[in-house]
């Protein structure tokens, strides 16, 4: 998942774009209601070739989430999707937050500047219950690229297990991805 210098993130639909409320979640060392981090052990190997393996949460931070992939090494990911430490990532943090709890129907909108100046999706052979997120990325400095990331969340194992990338002008090299396993410590 690829972030561009301004983001928009909503669950299914766009609504307002008014900053979230601070709250749980929105300070270091709080995780808002509902958020949860995968359990140590889950893995997630993805058509891209990635295998996200996770290890719990961040310490004293239970709305960032600790790993590693075979592409990247060692990874923390704020609310399980941006990798963290990143630039104003409290205000990264306090829009996400009003991301929870999760439910379908759920909307919110928020502007990022970054850098410089109820669905079901088969995975793994399964259909699992997702909820379905879309990234807006826009990066004028960068070759005018502007494009829409439909991201699968997985309510059980808590974790992002596909993506989908509409390029609407310029050139990203990132590919559409679903998870082929997934293995989630105690599930039946």
């Amino acid at each position: 998942m690829r972030q561009g210098l301004l983001a928009t993130m909503a669950l299914a639909a766009l609504a307002g774009c008014a900053q979230a409320p601070a709250g749980p979640g929105s300070t270091l060392g709080t995780a808002p209601p509902g958020f949860q981090c995968p359990p140590a052990g889950t893995s997630i190997v993805t058509s891209d070739g990635r295998n996200i393996s996770y290890t719990g949460t961040a310490a004293g931070d239970p709305f960032t989430c600790t790993g590693g992939t075979t592409t990247s090494g060692s990874q923390s990911w704020l609310a399980n999707f941006y990798p963290v430490p990143t630039e104003d990532e409290s205000t990264l943090r306090r829009n996400l937050a009003a991301l929870w709890p999760l439910e379908p129907g759920k909307s919110i909108s928020f502007t990022r500047q970054i850098g410089a100046p109820n669905g079901a999706l088969p995975v793994a052979g399964t259909e699992r219950q997702v909820l379905v997120i879309e990234n807006s990325e826009n990066m004028p400095r960068i070759g005018g690229y502007s494009g829409v990331w439909t991201l699968y969340y997985d309510l059980q194992a808590r974790a992002f297990v596909g993506g989908d990338l509409q390029v609407l002008r310029g050139f990203n090299e990132a590919r559409n991805w679903r998870a082929t396993s997934i293995t989630v410590p105690g599930a039946n």
